[in-house]
């Protein structure tokens, strides 16, 4: 499994680099525009239905076709999986049609009245954006077959080529306008459904047969999609909240949070996906096995882990995050004042990295174990969270306040999460190992902090690209050998970390 997921992890970081190439382009052409809001709001709901239907799938689908491949033939498992792409692109294209002719009163709900020339843009963005939601389905659906039968590689390329596809041609583009924004985009999708289908059929897997049986997969997966359907809207309902706060904090204040959601995703992505994604089969595997033991051990093993790299991750969005945003986006339209703005939203969103990584993590679990009920109210819960956390925040701090939803939600779902686990495994002291693993940690990062502190005077005068390479360098080198003097790989790796 670690293997795997260090493969998952380089892929997405290249997909992330690639991907920001993009941002950059839209960042020196239209900086914090209204142009951005309202492109960015038009991309709200159609994620939003993505990432219901993409949770869906991984709790409906990956258990039974694992069960199929395992208990009967795999006969049986093609029949399934042809009969739920069939379902899953029919939903696709019934939702896409129904935000095409919806599409006035889904701006209105985002935008409010008072940015008409944002609420137009993004009206005429989202009767093209709508159609991105059956390219994301089908071609998630087939990357997750894909990741069933071990083919890591080629599922997590595919955004590489998304990404690059979209990236280059917005910079050969002429005339850069939303249109040319729009268009792009759903080209760079279209490409990454070519891959993951190539994939598929080189490996075997694009193959169709029906049997009366698969109905009967089909309907008890959809039976079982009743309960998790609010678990993933509620899940994916927090992105909506945060959006329409920002869209009532003046123009500028959606694209400040995408650019900042953006570079925090990067590293959410890098440190999340890696593992996430081989880790719902490996659970599900552990779980019919029996193995609860090691499934406690496994556990402990990504808790620390993951602290060692959100600690890292966070003082370094501390310590560069600013010569960050200026080397990568600060061009153009994106200037030092507009690149604070966004550090500031970005250092706030950096907060949410371990408790959002670790809430994922068991949420992974309960998905395996196939608990929709228990995932609908962890969901319930971050929604709740967000929404008061993003009102209090947007009246007392503004948008650094709405910045902070995430991490409040995430401790809360992280608490319930804890809670759950304790109630279906007994309790094991997650809480004081985290903490000890905390403190640890920073002090394994201070040294980086204190020597970057003292050195980067020295380092600016020789350019912003050069200054931020070298204490870039120098803060994760003296990091690595911070790490490996005082053994904290073998920490990571012990059963017990007492």
């Amino acid at each position: 499994m670690i293997q795997n997921a260090r493969i998952v992890s380089v892929f997405t970081l290249l997909s992330q680099i690639v991907a920001f190439a993009r941002t950059a382009i839209i960042a020196s052409v239209f900086g914090v525009s209204t142009l951005i809001d309202a492109y960015n709001l038009s991309l709200v709901v159609p994620t939003l239905l993505a990432g219901v239907i993409s949770g869906w799938m991984q709790v409906g689908f990956v258990g039974r076709y694992m069960e199929c491949r395992r208990d009967t033939n795999e006969v049986a498992a093609v029949a399934f999986r042809t009969a739920m792409g069939g379902v899953l692109v029919a939903i696709a294209v019934a939702s896409s049609l129904i935000m095409l002719i919806g599409n006035e009163p889904i701006t209105a709900m985002l935008v409010p009245a008072t940015s008409a020339s944002t609420r137009v843009q993004a009206d005429a963005a989202l009767q093209i954006i709508a159609w991105s939601l059956v390219l994301i389905t089908f071609s998630d659906y087939l990357g997750l077959i894909l990741n069933c039968h071990g083919r890591f590689v080629a599922a997590a390329a595919a955004p590489i080529v998304n990404a690059l596809v979209s990236a280059g041609l917005l910079f050969v583009w002429r005339q850069k306008t939303l249109d040319t924004l729009v268009w792009t985009l759903m080209l760079g999708w279209i490409a990454q459904l070519v891959v993951v289908a190539l994939a598929c059929a080189r490996a075997g897997l694009w193959e169709f047969a029906w049997r009366r049986t698969a109905g009967d997969d089909v309907k008890s997966t959809l039976q079982l999609a009743l309960p998790i359907l609010p678990a993933v809207a509620f899940s994916n309902g927090t992105l909506v909240v945060i959006n329409v706060f920002c869209s009532h904090l003046g123009e500028g204040a959606v694209a400040i949070y995408g650019y900042a959601s953006k570079l925090h995703g990067a590293l959410t992505q890098v440190l999340i996906v890696g593992i996430g994604t081989v880790l719902l089969p490996h659970l599900a595997s552990l779980l019919a096995d029996g193995q609860r033991e090691q499934i406690e051990q496994l556990f402990r093993r990504i808790g620390r882990a993951t602290m060692l790299i959100a600690v890292l991750a966070v003082a370094g969005v501390i310590m560069l995050g600013q010569p960050v945003i200026m080397v990568l986006l600060g061009r153009g339209r994106f200037d030092a004042a507009t690149a604070a703005s966004v550090n500031s939203a970005w250092t706030i969103l950096s907060l949410s990295l371990f408790p959002f990584a670790l809430a994922t993590f068991f949420a992974k679990l309960f998905q395996a174990m196939r608990q929709p009920v228990l995932l609908s109210i962890s969901a319930l819960v971050s929604l709740v969270a967000t929404t008061v956390a993003c009102y209090f925040g947007q009246s007392f701090l503004g948008l650094r306040g709405v910045m902070l939803a995430p991490f409040v939600a995430q401790v809360a779902v992280l608490v319930y999460f804890l809670a759950m686990y304790k109630k279906k495994f007994g309790d094991a002291g997650f809480l004081p190992e985290w903490a000890r693993a905390a403190a640890l940690c920073v002090a394994m990062v201070v040294p980086s902090c204190v020597i970057d502190w003292l050195v980067r005077g020295y380092f600016d005068p020789l350019g912003r690209e050069v200054a931020f390479g070298l204490r870039a360098v120098l803060f994760v080198g003296v990091f690595a050998v911070v790490v490996k003097l005082s053994g904290a790989f073998d920490w990571i790796a012990r059963v017990n970390a007492s």
